[in-house]
């Protein structure tokens, strides 16, 4: 048992835990209030694969040319989606000295690298609007090799004699390889 310096000490903590009927106020119930619509904030970090696909690159298929797949994810969910840790930063020795800083806000950095994706809306809204976006980014976080694309695109195509083009990737050489159907 915890040992409190003076008499008083003790009063004030059991009077503390007794006010609240027995509960920390961290574990206080929260009731979602859908009559009254106010804007509600949600928000979910998605881990991005890296460890399973050391070699993939994450950050560049999410943001897209000039970040403009990650706007028009954005645009589209109506989440804001932010790609935060590490490796979240193209200069790593900035990102290394930013994240020794100790500064609040760059904390993220010593994370996992993830998509931090928020919400702020009425309640129906933001759980279906949170719902598309992990929905849609689920689709950013599967890397496609190019054979299963090329074995995808061309396995419903009925035409014949249609070229079928394979690239082999060999220690910093390629060979490219073309099939006719």
């Amino acid at each position: 048992m915890e040992q409190y310096p003076h008499p008083l000490v003790a009063t004030i903590e059991i009077e503390k835990f007794q006010g609240s009927d027995g509960k920390n106020e961290d574990e206080e119930e929260k009731y979602l209030d859908v009559i009254s619509n106010k804007n509600i904030k949600l928000s979910e970090r998605v881990l991005i694969p890296v460890k399973q696909y050391p070699k993939f690159n994450f950050v560049g298929k999410l943001l897209g040319p000039r970040g403009n797949s990650l706007k028009r994810l954005q645009e589209e969910t109506g989440a804001k989606m932010s790609i935060l840790g590490k490796g979240s930063m193209r200069d790593k020795a900035k990102e290394e000295e930013l994240r020794k800083s100790g500064e609040a806000k760059y904390a993220h950095l010593s994370d996992e690298l993830h998509v931090l994706i928020e919400v702020f809306a009425p309640p129906g809204e933001a759980y279906s609007r949170m719902s598309h976006a992990l929905e849609e980014i689920k689709k950013f976080l599967v890397p496609v090799s190019i054979f299963h694309f090329l074995q995808i695109s061309y396995s419903s195509v009925p035409i014949k004699n249609v070229p079928l083009i394979f690239i082999h990737f060999l220690e910093k050489k390629f060979m490219l390889q073309i099939i006719y159907l």
